[in-house]
């Protein structure tokens, strides 16, 4: 995917995970539902720059700016069912 983006934009690689310790655990069948949603989510704010991507909040994950960088953000679920 990368050798497709010209020098201007910008790769934000998202996370969604759990907290097993310290250590942040994805969940393949909930990591795929999240990513879904994302991109639904993106398409209802008309999401034009990655900051926009913050606010996410689905089936209990929600942004961790503390775990995230420039190009990795960490959306971390809380209370697991």
């Amino acid at each position: 995917m990368e050798r497709h983006l010209t020098s201007s934009d910008k790769c934000i690689t998202c996370v969604f995970g759990e907290l097993a310790g310290e250590r942040v655990v994805q969940k393949g069948v909930y990591v795929k539902m999240a990513r879904g949603e994302m991109v639904r989510y993106m398409a209802s704010v008309n999401a034009q720059e990655p900051e926009d991507l913050c606010a996410f909040s689905w089936s209990g994950y929600a942004f961790d700016e503390a775990r995230s960088s420039a190009t990795k953000y960490v959306f971390l679920r809380e209370n697991p069912k």
